[in-house]
């Protein structure tokens, strides 16, 4: 009996060190990413998201590379949020102005590369969990820019129901990409 203890105390005591180490080597990944300031913050939500995690990797390795990933997401994040709530992204150009849309300073810059490619990616996973038919009638509305009454016309709705339908539905793609932490909540 004394030896479970024994060896569940020795277990417990590697873990710690493990997380010790690894919270350092997190720490400088953030620092490197988002900045010193960032990291405190990050690693809370990183904590988070490990704890919500459904499973954390078992091995050493495939552990560390989880926590990794996890922790470049959320320095993205950390910095989108940062430069949005800031309202400008000129906090990340060199002269402290802000970049014209598609000038070499923005579009050189890994920090728009990495929150647009994110952006990107995190919208087509929201889309993709609507129904066919609302990502139709997005489409033909914001991509294509049918008019509500050749919406209707399509769809055999009457322009009210179109108008009510692109509603909701933008507002479901809305709510969507507020669980992902892409969108704000208003």
């Amino acid at each position: 009996m004394s030896s479970a203890i024994e060896t569940s105390d020795a277990r417990a005591e590697t873990d710690a060190t493990w997380w010790t180490a690894a919270l350092e080597k997190l720490g400088r990944v953030v620092a490197a990413r988002a900045g010193v300031d960032a990291i405190d913050d990050v690693l809370q939500e990183v904590a988070l998201a490990a704890t919500r995690s459904p499973s954390l990797p078992d091995g050493e390795p495939d552990r560390s590379r989880f926590l990794v990933a996890i922790t470049l997401r959320q320095a993205a994040l950390w910095l989108r949020r940062k430069y949005r709530d800031a309202g400008t992204f000129s906090a990340i150009t060199d002269d402290g102005s802000k970049p014209e849309a598609g000038s070499e300073s923005s579009t050189s810059d890994p920090a728009f590369f990495l929150i647009a490619a994110e952006s990107a990616e995190t919208t087509q996973a929201c889309l993709a969990k609507l129904e066919p038919w609302e990502r139709d009638l997005l489409t033909r509305k914001y991509i294509q820019r049918v008019s509500y009454q050749g919406i209707a016309d399509h769809f055999g709705w009457t322009r009210h129901v179109a108008e009510y339908r692109v509603r909701i539905t933008k507002e479901k793609l809305r709510g969507l990409m507020v669980e992902v932490g892409l969108g704000e909540d208003s």
